[in-house]
């Protein structure tokens, strides 16, 4: 009986233990918790501020103590740190300022090491750059490790100091809760001093010119608008510049601002990022002076979400659509939008690859298709167009058709010149063999367009079209290399932008043209003036317009000129850019014997 006593007892004792365990590890785990929160919280914070994106552990671990955590240091042997550097070394700035230099510890990320203390026991926090993890073993550190705060592990440990050449000038100290942030305060004295900052053998020197403030009096961006590209596949930023007026003001800072940090953030630099988990839309960028002007610029910034890159064809569907086949296959590579200004198949939907090559799905039901396509006799049905409507051309092998050659070009034995020909497609293929293969070609456009109730068309004017096999084309904004190429090279570089051998890409045909100015006029209201005048969406000789050139400023387009592709959300319809009006585009379609057909987007 005494043996089933103890047992009993015995027992009873493990479950304590098994149980004081599960509290420490449940404490360690909202601790833990709780640091990322903060340090989440922070990243919003400092991206949409003047602070920059950089979580400080020392930040992290400042709050968390502020909340009553019990948290001590160890600072990490200075045989660990290799040196340091400042953000900033020469300054200047107003009378009565303060502005903070940023210290940076070489070879660690943080120059102190924490410990959390859980139940009598310390347990060790690590950091990636802010974002902390804890073991969840105890140290074999005691209260009595930390009494000495400058100690380390192992090895030598320095403390870093900070001085000013003349205190009467600038006084400089070290932050209070932070190991490696100096602030710098000016007072009313017009002179230069030199702030130095050690840290054991290593030294660095940060000069400050204390002057009467020159005050800015005018403010400007480099763009007043621009888009951007977030999510799981490609991305891209915008980059800000504010520029004050007089170029000599002495504080030259400004605080950034997004109107909506769940939609895109921006950094101290200028830097604006669409929210990783955002939803996109449109959002303001706002610049301040610091100077005490309190003058502002702003830039509109539409923001543009997709999801990952299929590894698969996949099926997408749009029940808001009027179309009547409301799904739409994103073909394997590609990536579909999922923000609403671009995954709507009535606004244009939006697909890109991992290059941020993007395209358009252009709906087309069983009407549009025998509008499209001649079935029968295989071939593009080719329209005018006017102010009422559209009227079909009569198919000719002397005029206006597709698929054909012309004979006076194509074909290592054309009639006239076959250069162009063999030079960028075949010097071995005759003409009646490229008349097969255009046959060919078109067959299997309409096939698909068949079975997939529509196609994909270049969201923007193709680029990169240099006459060289190792210059890839592509369908991206702000390329400028989209004209001055022959028709030759166009139809060789057209196939050679698809992502893979199920993706088939191409020049565009005649009759997808004339679909797609179809969809345009039904989406957007119905009446053919759309396109037979487009002055007030396209690059058109008497315009007036501003766009984004490709060196990040906005310009006032009044002279005849080609922009860059995709350059002013002015230029667009249901997503498609400068379809009205930037450089003439070829189609695959023939006229006589010796043309081929440039769609004017006039100047």
């Amino acid at each position: 009986l005494a043996g089933i006593t103890i047992s009993y007892i015995m027992g009873d004792n493990s479950v304590f233990k098994k149980a004081s365990d599960a509290k420490v590890q449940t404490e360690i785990g909202k601790i833990e918790e709780r640091a990322q929160l903060i340090y989440s919280d922070k990243l919003v914070e400092t991206a949409s501020s003047d602070l920059g994106t950089k979580i400080e552990t020392s930040q992290i671990i400042e709050q968390l103590r502020t909340e009553g955590y019990s948290i001590e240091q160890k600072a990490v042997s200075a045989d660990d740190i290799t040196g340091i550097s400042l953000d900033k070394e020469n300054i200047t700035m107003g009378k009565n300022k303060t502005v903070e230099v940023k210290v940076t510890y070489l070879g660690v990320e943080d120059p102190f090491i924490y410990y959390v203390e859980v139940q009598g026991k310390y347990y060790q926090m690590y950091s990636n750059k802010g974002f902390i993890t804890i073991a969840r073993e105890p140290s074999n550190l005691t209260k009595t490790d930390f009494e000495s705060k400058g100690n380390g592990e192992s090895g030598t440990t320095n403390t870093l100091t900070v001085a000013s050449s003349d205190e009467t000038v600038a006084t400089a100290v070290l932050k209070q809760g932070s190991n490696n942030t100096i602030e710098i305060t000016s007072k009313e004295k017009e002179e230069e001093v030199t702030i130095t900052v050690t840290y054991g053998s290593y030294e660095k020197t940060c000069k400050v010119k204390v002057v009467e403030p020159v005050i800015a009096t005018e403010i400007s961006l480099n763009a007043k608008f621009g888009v951007i590209t977030g999510g799981q596949s490609w991305t891209n930023d915008l980059k800000l510049i504010a520029n004050l007026t007089p170029s000599n003001v002495t504080d030259k800072d400004v605080i950034w601002k997004s109107s909506n940090d769940s939609i895109a953030t921006v950094d101290s630099s200028g830097l604006v990022k669409a929210k990783a988990d955002g939803k996109g839309g449109d959002v303001k960028i706002t610049a301040t002076t610091k100077d005490g002007s309190n003058l502002s610029a702003e830039c509109n910034v539409r923001v543009e979400m997709f999801g990952p890159i299929s590894s698969a064809n996949t099926d997408y569907t749009d029940n808001s659509s009027e179309e009547k086949y409301k799904t739409v296959t994103i073909p394997k590579d590609y990536a579909v939008a999922t923000s609403e200004n671009i995954n709507k198949i009535d606004g244009g939907l939006v697909i890109q690859d991992n290059e941020g090559n993007q395209y358009v799905w252009v709906p087309v039901d069983e009407t549009a298709y025998s509008k499209m396509i001649d079935e029968t006799n295989k071939k593009g049905n080719l329209y005018d167009f006017s102010a009422t409507g559209t009227t079909l051309i009569s198919y000719s092998a002397t005029g206006y058709r597709e698929p054909d050659i012309v004979s006076w070009y194509d074909g290592n034995d054309a009639s006239q010149n076959a250069s162009y020909f063999t030079a960028a497609i075949s010097s071995s293929m005759t003409g009646a063999q490229f008349k097969t293969q255009l046959q060919n070609e078109f067959n299997s456009m309409s096939e698909s367009v068949k079975k997939y109730h529509g196609f994909y068309i270049g969201r923007y004017e193709t680029g990169n079209l240099k006459a060289s096999s190792t210059n890839m084309p592509v369908v991206q904004r702000g390329n400028m290399k989209i004209n001055n190429v022959n028709w030759y090279y166009m139809y060789a570089q057209g196939k050679r932008i698809a992502k893979n051998s199920d993706v088939t890409s191409s020049m565009i045909w005649g009759c997808q043209w004339d679909r797609t100015l179809d969809w345009l006029v039904a989406r957007n209201g119905g009446n053919y003036s759309l396109v037979m005048n487009s002055e007030d969406w396209g690059n058109h000789k008497d315009t007036t317009f501003e766009y984004l050139d490709t060196d990040g400023t906005t310009k006032t387009r009044s002279t005849n000129k080609v922009i860059p592709t995709g350059s002013t959300e002015r230029n667009k319809k249901n997503n498609i850019y400068d379809m009205a009006g930037n450089v003439f585009d070829w189609t695959l379609e023939a006229n006589n014997a010796g043309y081929r057909i440039n769609r004017r987007r006039l100047l």
